[in-house]
């Protein structure tokens, strides 16, 4: 990581990386003179925390809390492209990104052709270590995230979803859940 970003011309000592727990570093990172501002992008819960630990430090904020981004496709669109575009966007980090969209809105006159295109590009996704060359989509961020993927998937089709492709954990290693679509949430 470090040669990408000399390449990149960034110079050292400008992005650094902390390895750790979380909370452990957030908590001595933020109560550190040094720091003069806490920006965050993620979960309303992790935000919240960070924003406590800020205040009592008297630390500027900026969060980016719980996104829910739609994507539209409107009936003059081109429903292939639109669709690349979307699985791009939705897969990207395994979905696990504040802009990565949360639902898809498409009209009818090119639903049929955007969802078939969609479940097509999403299945042909393929998922493994983000170090392998060809690899498109890695795995969700923690184990706790296989059994909440499972619930949602299966809570969605019990209440009349319909599953087009993926909605299980892949293999027994890692923590890799296949590309999912499901339709008429």
């Amino acid at each position: 990581l470090v040669k990408c970003f000399e390449e990149a011309g960034v110079p050292a000592g400008a992005l650094n990386l902390v390895f750790g727990v979380p909370a452990e570093i957030s908590q001595h990172l933020i109560a550190s003179s040094i720091i003069r501002k806490v920006s965050f992008t993620g979960s309303v819960p992790v935000g919240r925390h960070l924003g406590e630990l800020s205040a009592r430090h008297l630390k500027r904020t900026t969060m980016e809390l719980g996104g829910h981004a739609p994507f539209i496709v409107c009936d003059d669109a081109d429903p292939a492209a639109a669709s690349a575009t979307g699985v791009a966007l939705k897969f990207r980090n395994a979905g696990q990104v504040c802009a990565a969209p949360t639902r898809f809105l498409v009209q009818d006159g090119v639903f049929d052709a955007f969802v078939d295109a969609f479940v097509d590009g999403a299945g042909k996704l393929k998922v493994g270590d983000g170090a392998h060359v060809g690899t498109q989509m890695g795995p969700l961020a923690h184990a706790r995230r296989l059994d909440a993927m499972a619930g949602l998937v299966r809570d969605a089709v019990e209440a009349g979803a319909e599953l087009r492709v993926g909605g299980k954990r892949i293999g027994n290693e890692g923590f890799f859940f296949e590309p999912t679509v499901l339709t008429n949430v």
